[in-house]
This record gives C-alpha cells, sequence and structure tokens, in this order.
C-alpha cells in the first residue's frame, strides 16, 4: 500500500465541523494535531488526525511499515498549508497581511522538516484545487508558478502530481500527451495521479513521465464499492452505524 493524502490543508471550511486546525510540534519533538472542541479549549492530540493516527499507528507497530515510510500529502496552496496560512491574497496586500503570512511560512517550517524526518513526503495537488481538463495551458502555468513559488519554496521539489477532482488535462493523458502534460512535466513533474477504482499504471513511451490511478477509500466507495476494497479493509466493518445515516448501502 501507498497512502496519499489529499488537501493536507485544513480548509477554513473545514474548522466549525470539528477537523483538526493545524498540525504543531508538540514537547516530544513529535507532530501532533491542534484544534478547538465546541467550547473553545484547545485540543492537542495524536488520536484525532490522520497524519498522527498513521504515525502512532507505524510506531506501535513498526513491522507495518518498511523503514518507517508513512505516505504523501498531496498540497494545495489557496489558504495555505498543513494549517498554517502561508499563501497570497489578491484582495488583501496590506503590510499587516503580508507580516503574518511571513510568519506563517516560519512556523510551518519545522513541521515540515519532522514529517519529512518521519516518513511522509509532499506532492503537489495544484494550487488552486484546479480541474486539469478544463483549463487551459495559460491558466495552468499560472496556477503552477503559484504553486512553486508558495508550496513549492517551502517543501522542497517533488516529481509528483496528484490531478484535482481525478481530471485528467489534454482530454486524457492515457491517449494523448497533450500541452498541459507537457508544460507539466517541463516543471519537473514525473509521476501523475488520477483516481479509479482499479489498480492501474502506465509508462508515457512519448515522454519522460508515468500515470497512475489511486483508489478513494472515502465514503462514497465505503458505501457503494464494499467488494472492490475487501482486499483492505471490510466496510461492515469500519463503518459506524451510530453516527453515520444509512445511506442504502448496497451490503
Amino acid at each position: 500500500m501507498v497512502f496519499s493524502y489529499d488537501d493536507v490543508n485544513y480548509y477554513e471550511y473545514m474548522l466549525e465541523n470539528g477537523f483538526t486546525y493545524k498540525l504543531v510540534i508538540g514537547d516530544d519533538g513529535d507532530v501532533w494535531s491542534y484544534g478547538l472542541d465546541p467550547k473553545g479549549n484547545e485540543v492537542i492530540s495524536q488520536d484525532l488526525d490522520a497524519i498522527t493516527i498513521l504515525d502512532k499507528f507505524v510506531k506501535e507497530h513498526p513491522d507495518f511499515s518498511l523503514n518507517g515510510a508513512k505516505g504523501c500529502l498531496c498540497l494545495t496552496g489557496y489558504e495555505g498549508i498543513l494549517g498554517y496560512r502561508t499563501n497570497t491574497d489578491a484582495n488583501n496586500k496590506t503590510a499587516a497581511f503580508e507580516e503574518n503570512r511571513q510568519r506563517e511560512r516560519e512556523a510551518v517550517k519545522p513541521v515540515i522538516e519532522r514529517l519529512k524526518e518521519t516518513g511522509w513526503y509532499f506532492g503537489s495537488h495544484t494550487w488552486g484545487h484546479i480541474n486539469l481538463s478544463k483549463h487551459g495551458l495559460e491558466s495552468v502555468k499560472t496556477d503552477t508558478e503559484k504553486w512553486l513559488d508558495e508550496v513549492g519554496s517551502l517543501i522542497g521539489e517533488t516529481t509528483l502530481l496528484f490531478y484535482p477532482h481525478g481530471a485528467r488535462p489534454d482530454g486524457d493523458d492515457v491517449t494523448q500527451t497533450g500541452p498541459v502534460f507537457k508544460y507539466l512535466q517541463s516543471k519537473g513533474f514525473r509521476v501523475f495521479f488520477s483516481v479509479g477504482i482499479e489498480s492501474y499504471s502506465k509508462v508515457k513511451s512519448d515522454i519522460s513521465a508515468v500515470i497512475a490511478d489511486r483508489l478513494h477509500p472515502d465514503g462514497t466507495t465505503l458505501r457503494y464499492s464494499r467488494e472492490k476494497y475487501l482486499k483492505f479493509y471490510d466496510a461492515k466493518d469500519v463503518y459506524d452505524y451510530e453516527w453515520r445515516p444509512n445511506y442504502g448501502n448496497s451490503w
């Protein structure tokens, strides 16, 4: 298994729904999640976020992971990264905003470094979570340069690009290599990921690149694609019947 986590940015809309606010470094030097409970009290935990949960699991079960490998964090940039508001804002160019942005950039660096030290690595999910099948070359160029400037400058070089919405550029990168794909490859990306329900990969013969599909163990597949995921888990054992509504599960 190769784990990848999309949108590890902790967007503003998520915060009021009980999600992690950001990742922080604890007194023990490890990564913890920071958030607020419904009463506004701080909650620092390793049990409330997918990243810290996997960290704990690998520490308790080292045989699960070769050399402590964890997974890839696929980052956008339009609301910063890892809960830190490192992004620019075209509507706010005040000195105070820029000062805060620079503080956030400095604050996130130790978190990035610790994640790398403990088996995590990074990929691009585009800056604006854009649908690459619907955006032309100039739009993709603008987005990519912003990602490289605001995110790549913090996490370092990556060869991994994860398509938002699983949408392949140029119509279909499986059958053609169009201008958008060529541009993205020219910026250093070499492995391009879409989304599917089967394991799939292809080495492109006309350019130095690999395209692949990722299986998505999300709410939809949990409810409706039990059979395809049995090699990993049984949805009947995972699904929380007490808190989740019945969506007409096929099983």
